[in-house]
């Protein structure tokens, strides 16, 4: 019974919690029926959790393991925080001598910031009880205490392959990308500064005004859209109102295409560019009455199709990316609703685009959940056939 439940938690703080096994110096896991340890190194500090069989321990032994990593820490060099977490796990409930014993074994260290918590897990009675000198967080390990405790029969009476199962957790953490070089987005990058020098020069040759060029070669206008002039709902992607809006969608597409064509590929990346650009004047056509130009639209489908990565890989997502990619986006939307004459709404029917795109062409091709892709095309189509319907008809 204790030993399924040792692995259980051993295994779910591996899976769940990003542990990993304490390893000797042939590189074999540290793997006792009396003790386990796992370890993880993070932004908080370390994190070493150690698992026991406490049963088979005096009071004398408890006392002394807490004393030794007590001192330990107080020579402990790195700057950085140590938190250790014993779990002490006893088949009933123990004597006051040895919860004695826990209780003060704990250690606290604001100043050089080293801890030693203490949990107790009493199986018969199902109890986990707390023990700390400071009170410092517990990276939710006694929720996977008393998780384990509410299981019925456990789910490790055997313990499983570590090695395999961390090998499949590091292919999940693992970035895998499709394409080597990301040369569509630099070939789309040089066609925008073409057109735009392209546009400006014949502008300054011809004494023509340069949003005259822009009107008439691709601008959107709904008027024109609307007289059959269809076109204009992709060709705004490559047009620019002036210098200071050419460098910023450029840089924009410098700093997060590369990316985005690196982990999709060339042809998805492709698809999910200008259909974000599509859908971003699509929306902007919807309710916008102003004409506009800009790759914005699409530049924020790229946005769009980082956040669908998190879905398909939440913990890779969430470790190189999550709150860059967030805090990125909401940056550049709160600046688009403060500026004006900024089509906000081609921002976000972008980001949508390139979201549904992204479900459409998926991350990896791994013949799995095909359902999943053709429930996201059924959709994207239908929710561009019933905006541009919208549009049409609105009057």
């Amino acid at each position: 019974m204790k030993n399924g439940y040792l692995n259980s938690v051993y295994v779910n703080l591996i899976e769940h919690r990003d542990y990993l096994p304490v390893r000797d110096e042939t590189g074999q896991i540290v793997l006792h029926r009396g003790e386990m340890r796992l370890q993880k190194s993070s932004r908080e500090g370390l994190h070493v959790v150690y698992l026991i069989d406490a049963d088979r321990l005096s009071v004398q032994d408890i006392a002394h393991m807490l004393e030794k990593s007590r001192r330990a820490l107080e020579e402990f060099e790195d700057n950085r925080p140590v938190l250790l977490f014993y779990t002490f796990v006893f088949d009933d409930m123990p004597g006051q001598d040895v919860l004695r014993a826990i209780s003060s074994g704990c250690f606290g260290w604001l100043e050089g910031r080293k801890f030693i918590t203490c949990f107790t897990v009493n199986l018969a009675g199902k109890r986990v009880e707390r023990y700390f000198k400071v009170n410092v967080g517990t990276d939710r390990i006694d929720r996977f205490l008393k998780a384990a405790l509410a299981e019925d029969t456990y789910r490790y009476e055997i313990m499983p392959d570590i090695n395999e199962i961390i090998q499949k957790k590091e292919k999940e953490f693992r970035l895998e990308y499709a394409a080597k070089t990301p040369a569509l987005t630099y070939i789309l990058i040089f066609i925008n500064i073409a057109v735009w020098l392209a546009m400006n020069l014949y502008s300054r040759m011809e004494f023509v005004d340069i949003n005259s060029l822009l009107h008439r070669y691709g601008a959107k206008d709904n008027y024109l859209i609307t007289a059959s002039e269809y076109w204009r709902l992709l060709t705004p992607v490559f047009l620019h109102a002036n210098l200071p809006h050419l460098l910023f969608n450029s840089y924009a597409l410098y700093a997060l295409g590369p990316l985005v064509e690196k982990l999709y590929g060339h042809y998805k990346f492709f698809i999910i560019y200008f259909l974000a650009g599509f859908t971003g004047n699509i929306a902007s056509f919807i309710f916008s009455p102003s004409w506009s130009v800009g790759a914005s639209g699409a530049i924020f489908g790229m946005f769009g199709a980082m956040l669908y990565y998190g879905i398909e890989k939440p913990k890779a997502f969430k470790r190189y990316f999550g709150y860059a990619v967030i805090a990125n986006l909401v940056i550049n939307l709160a600046f688009g609703f403060t500026v004006p004459q900024i089509d906000n709404f081609a921002h976000l029917g972008g980001l949508a685009g390139g979201f549904m795109a992204s479900a459409v062409v998926r991350v990896k091709d791994d013949g799995k959940k095909s359902m999943y892709r053709y429930a996201a095309l059924i959709i994207t189509v239908v929710i561009i056939v019933l905006g541009l319907h919208y549009g049409f008809n609105r009057g």
